[in-house]
């Protein structure tokens, strides 16, 4: 049986960009998948595909394909990276892969030997824009309060850690970057006080000069493992959280300067969320964020009367045609042609939009039928099984989790 799923999307702040995973043995693939640009919500966002390969062509990563361990990347360029915190032999050391669409290929890449990415909880991959796009990863260091900044060289396709690491105000949590700027959060853990440490990163990787550090006010919020997200759109910084038990959760956001009131509570978000991505037309505030997991899509609302509003999508849909994978050039890279590989018809999964209905709850219509047209990855049979045996897994993962005190 095959299933589709995203493991991994990544935004540059209007379009949503997708890694997603047929799992079907030795033709295993890896589709990355675009969004339309600025979708007004949930309802409106759709998929295309750009590329796709074999995933025994590219870096073997281990771990789980969603989790802590991954973080992803786009950047203005359209070049989508991923990277892991695990990888299987030979490599051993955090590895990943990047898709370039102006060249249409897919490279692995690595990272430097003793490379110190230990702690999966606290990581970002961002770029720095100057001459030339510089993509970096900072993440947590050895040292509570240290953060390594590695930059990756296109031409050896090795992120490098650098030499000294950025030191901020008590245990560092979560990362916020994007052109440079990067906002740390982190915690005193015998007081429970956070705190924002603002700084700046050159395109060598250096870290920040000088440290501006700003204490947040989070209320009744606990910032712990998937509990708490943050993100800097815009130039603003936002701080997406639950309580305690995860029954509710909200977000606050931070300009530099001054602190935001808290947002509407959320009482029906699902604390398997992954990402908080706010988007919004290109240079305007961002309308509304979007998270994903195993068994769906949701949506917040930001702004206007109706934030706070929370909604899900069920199954992911790619419209159109999924280039065929080719073997890997010579040069070591995964060159794609331009042939069409299969057609994916109206859906991969049948998608159901749910609205809000006025107790609080959601509202679905159910999974469909709809399949891949001849031709399309033979095998996919049973979406809708697979699709409740994601929904099981949904349930005991939110039943497993348990939140703890910083």
């Amino acid at each position: 049986m095959v299933y589709i799923r995203p493991f991994c999307i990544a935004s540059n702040g209007n379009t949503l960009y997708a890694a997603v995973a047929s799992s079907y043995g030795d033709t295993e693939q890896v589709i990355l998948a675009r969004s339309n640009v600025a979708p007004s919500s949930l309802d409106a966002l759709t998929w295309t595909a750009l590329a796709s390969t074999y995933q025994k062509t590219l870096t073997t990563i281990s771990g789980s394909d969603m989790g802590n361990n991954v973080v992803c990347h786009v950047d203005n360029q359209g070049v989508f990276t991923l990277l892991s915190m695990f990888s299987k032999s030979p490599i051993g050391r955090p590895s990943g892969y990047q898709y370039s669409p102006a060249t249409n290929t897919w490279t692995n890449i690595t990272t430097s030997p003793g490379y110190k990415w230990g702690n999966a909880s606290g990581k970002t991959l961002f770029t720095v824009n100057g001459s030339s796009s510089t993509l970096m990863h900072i993440y947590k260091g050895t040292a509570l309060n240290g953060s390594n900044i590695a930059v990756y060289n296109s031409k050896t396709r090795i992120m490098a850690e650098g030499s000294t690491p950025w030191v901020t105000r008590d245990s560092v949590e979560q990362y916020a970057a994007a052109n440079g700027a990067i906002y740390v959060t982190s915690s005193d853990l015998s007081t429970g006080a956070v705190y924002l440490n603002i700084g700046a990163v050159s395109a060598n990787g250096a870290p920040p000069v000088s440290t501006k550090v700003a204490t947040l006010d989070v209320g009744s919020c606990f910032l712990y493992g998937n509990n708490f997200k943050t993100v800097l759109r815009e130039g603003l910084y936002y701080l997406y959280c639950g309580s305690s038990n995860q029954l509710s959760y909200r977000w606050f956001t931070h300009d530099g300067t001054t602190q935001s009131a808290s947002s509407p509570v959320i009482t029906n978000a699902m604390n398997t969320a992954q990402g908080f991505l706010p988007l919004g037309p290109a240079g305007k505030s961002p309308t509304w964020a979007f998270l994903y997991d195993l068994t769906a899509l949701y949506s917040v609302t930001l702004t206007g009367s109706q934030a706070g509003q929370w909604r899900t999508a069920y199954g992911f849909n790619i419209s159109g045609t999924i280039p065929k994978p080719k073997a890997p050039s010579a040069a070591g890279s995964i060159l794609l042609g331009s042939e069409n590989g299969f057609e994916a018809g109206a859906n991969i999964f049948s998608r159901a939009v749910g609205g809000m209905e006025s107790h609080g709850g959601i509202e679905a219509d159910g999974l469909g039928s709809g399949g891949l047209s001849t031709g399309a990855l033979a095998g996919i049979v049973g979406s809708a099984v697979v699709a409740l045996g994601l929904v099981a897994l949904g349930v005991w993962r939110r039943r497993k989790a348990q939140p703890k005190q910083v």
